[in-house]
């Protein structure tokens, strides 16, 4: 019988802890256990006992300083695991009596199958009345594109993380799922044991309940990372990177990634230069090769898959949209060059952007009552306004650039200067031209309902001297 180990994550698991532990010695096999916790938790001092006390099992403690993801727990405890096979041992879930040896059961008697999995109930108290029934789906990466069937309480088998890597510890809820597509994609087997293999708790507390917004954008994430793989995807040449540190507009955003046309990879709470040099590092090995990548901020709004088709098709080298200042002045954030200072810094000149951005307006012959942030015209001559730096707020920048420019593609390299023009400077010094196209209009939530943006800036420019000057030159 094949060797299990069991890897439990116990960060604020305090209340269910001791329980899963006893419920784990339990089984026969019994697991090598794996506990991660954070030093000094309550969480540490339950294992370390449960650890004295059972000194003969083979229970491993594992401390972080900080509290990771749950997906980078797992792969912390996938580091010191020796079991030929692998559980994820949710503190507050419980194997059955004799859950864990049918999945055992079934890969060692299955050998060309990478995961097993069975059905459980439902409770919504630990070891409490039955409240329903988890009766998993059985197929591959079709059907696993529709939902992730294999439940909380999966066996799978260790040799699978040296072959595809291990979980993806930038999700917070979907995680596991985005690998198990990763395995289906590449023709792995998932085998159900079509018995009750243990208990899932339903609380309001747990991770894809806590934030359902969130754990829909993640789902939607991972499911069209690997669409776009599978060569299904129609506009599966874009790829859509996002640094998120601010509000983000989630049903927006899912407007576009639920029709798994799109690639979306999101960077959570990390400073911009190195969030968006992981999304361009990311984009560049991805298997499909897709050709776009636009960039955007977590607080960016736009007119839907109509601006992200305009950029598109204009199949430049780079191109932004037209945005705005998420404050006041709401004064565009691209512009021509103009000079360098006797510092040596760069300088830009939007008053220049100002004036082409009105221009395109009065050609447009929308009232300000039509005029909204989000919002794509029908295409003039004029559109095309070229420019040599920009924010990376609603960007589409070709692949052959990002091949051409050097790491780091974002760098902080002068004080008061953002990482977004400094990678502005690197592509027009690599010999490509950038563009705004001032067809396309990108909005900035700046709270609850506000959104900031075109309409802004025409008000301030038709009632303010400081937004109406034609000579507003920046370092940027």
């Amino acid at each position: 019988m094949g060797t299990v180990s069991a890897i439990v994550s116990a960060y604020f698991g305090e209340k269910y802890l001791q329980g899963r532990l006893d419920n784990l010695l339990k089984q026969n096999p019994r697991p090598e256990i794996i506990i991660v916790c954070q030093e000094g938790s309550p969480e540490s001092v339950i294992a370390s006992r449960v650890q004295r006390d059972n000194s003969s099992q083979e229970i491993k403690v594992m401390h972080s300083v900080n509290i990771p993801t749950v997906y980078d727990a797992w792969n912390i405890g996938l580091t010191e695991a020796t079991g030929e096979y692998i559980t994820n041992a949710n503190c507050d879930d419980r194997f059955s009596k004799g859950g864990l040896a049918l999945l055992v059961k079934a890969l060692d008697e299955h050998p060309d199958y990478a995961v097993a999995y069975g059905n459980q109930e439902i409770v919504e108290k630990v070891d409490g009345n039955v409240v329903g029934f988890f009766n998993w789906n059985e197929g591959g990466f079709r059907e696993l594109l529709d939902g992730d069937f294999l439940g909380c309480m999966p066996l799978w088998r260790k040799s699978l993380h040296d072959k595809y890597g291990y979980f993806d510890a930038g999700m917070t809820s979907a995680g596991d799922y985005e690998f198990w597509l990763r395995l289906a994609f590449n023709n792995e087997k998932f085998f159900k044991v079509k018995k009750t293999v243990g208990q899932y708790l339903r609380a309001d507390n747990s991770l894809e309940r806590r934030d359902p917004s969130l754990a829909m954008f993640e789902t939607a994430q991972a499911r069209t990372r690997y669409y776009l793989q599978s060569g299904a995807g129609k506009n599966g040449q874009v790829y859509i990177g996002m640094a998120t540190t601010r509000q983000l507009d989630v049903e927006h955003v899912m407007s576009l990634i639920t029709t798994r046309e799109f690639t979306w990879f999101p960077v959570k709470n990390q400073p911009a230069d190195f969030a968006r040099n992981m999304i361009v590092n990311t984009f560049l090995h991805n298997p499909a090769k897709p050709e776009f990548l636009l960039l955007t901020d977590s607080d960016a709004t736009w007119a839907g898959k109509k601006a992200v088709d305009r950029l598109m098709e204009r199949n430049l080298p780079m191109v932004c949209g037209t945005f705005f200042k998420r404050d006041i002045p709401p004064v565009p954030t691209i512009g021509p060059g103009a000079s360098t200072n006797a510092s040596g810094d760069s300088m830009y000149n939007f008053g220049k952007t100002i004036e082409a951005i009105l221009e395109r307006m009065k050609k447009s012959g929308l009232s300000d009552e039509e005029v909204t942030n989000n919002l794509v015209l029908p295409k003039d001559d004029s559109d095309l306004f070229k420019i040599d730096g920009c924010g990376m707020h609603f960007v589409m920048i070709r692949r052959d650039v990002l091949e051409a420019v050097k790491p780091p593609w974002f760098q902080y390299t002068v004080a008061g200067a953002g990482e977004d023009f400094a990678f502005c400077r690197k592509v027009r010094a690599a010999g490509f031209d950038i563009y705004a196209d001032l067809s396309v209009y990108s909005g900035h939530i700046v709270g609850d309902g506000l959104n900031f943006g075109l309409r802004q800036f025409l008000m301030f420019y038709n009632n303010t001297k400081e937004i109406n000057s034609k000579e507003q030159i920046w370092k940027a």
